[in-house]
């Protein structure tokens, strides 16, 4: 791809749309089943993390379960996959149940200092990660199950009546629950979380795994970004569907490098009038 000139690049769009659009019309199926309690389910639901995402869903407006999904009838908004470490996954072609879960539902663990870089330069102060699901939140996007009450530090000097009140705003750093999800947006199933292990899932043969499944009641809550496969074209006769991935009619491979995650956070003072 990197050798290819601009025509070549127009040429194999051009194929890609023709395939595209010699497709049959889309018939929206409903890949969910339901998924009967067991113990491994058991241990997944009292997890401080299923707690954390079932809270976050809530507050958005959202509802949620777990649920089986049959990855051949679900669609997709992100337009990439990594295909580099693909010899290294753990998910392979024979996987017993406690593996399935165990990749579909791991658990989130505290991330280790050389995961999470801050530096402070006056009075900027920048977050550098490697892991997209290590993020920098507000507080108002936590879902706190009660009042958020910040609290406050006290300096006390040598000779002052009473101590320095000092209220403690810090930005939370958090590992983010990497749960599989699928989210049902109108009468269409997506993949919001868990692209790169749907298409191994795939290549490997397994097409029913658990998920955390959403019912969305707006398009906001879909996950969708700016950058992500347009709107009108994840509603159109012909949607990009997760098998896709594999299919070289309308996907290729190419280099990239390695994304860093960068959160800048500045504290400078600006006065503005009210």
């Amino acid at each position: 791809m990197i050798s290819c000139s601009v025509e070549d690049h127009l040429q194999a769009i051009s194929a890609s749309k023709l395939a595209i659009a010699s497709r049959p019309f889309f018939t929206p199926t409903n890949p969910i089943t339901e998924i009967e309690d067991n113990d491994l389910l058991d241990a997944i639901k009292v997890r401080p993390e299923t707690a954390y995402l079932e809270a976050t869903i809530k507050k958005m407006g959202a509802s949620c379960r777990f649920a089986w999904v049959n990855l051949k009838d679900v669609l997709v908004f992100q337009p990439l996959v990594r295909i580099d470490d693909i010899e290294d996954s753990p998910i392979q072609s024979r996987m017993s149940d406690e593996q399935l879960y165990q990749v579909c539902f791991p658990p989130s663990l505290p991330f280790a200092p050389h995961e999470v870089t801050i530096e402070f330069h006056d009075s900027v102060c920048k977050i550098t990660t490697l892991d997209p699901n290590i993020r920098v939140f507000n507080w108002s996007q936590i879902p706190f199950p009660g009042e958020l009450q910040l609290p406050n530090f006290v300096m006390s000097y040598p000779g002052a009546v009473e101590p320095l009140q000092i209220p403690l705003l810090p930005f939370p750093i958090i590992r983010h629950p990497n749960y599989f999800q699928v989210i049902q947006y109108l009468d269409r199933f997506f993949v919001r979380d868990g692209y790169h292990r749907g298409t191994r899932f795939l290549r490997q043969g397994i097409d029913t795994v658990p998920c955390l499944f959403i019912q969305a009641s707006n398009f906001t809550q879909l996950g969708w970004k700016p950058d992500f496969i347009d709107l009108p074209h994840l509603l159109s006769p012909h949607p990009p569907g997760l098998s896709d991935f594999w299919d070289d009619a309308v996907t290729c491979s190419f280099v990239r490098p390695a994304f860093q995650y960068v959160y800048t956070l500045n504290m400078g003072m600006t006065a503005m009038p009210r």
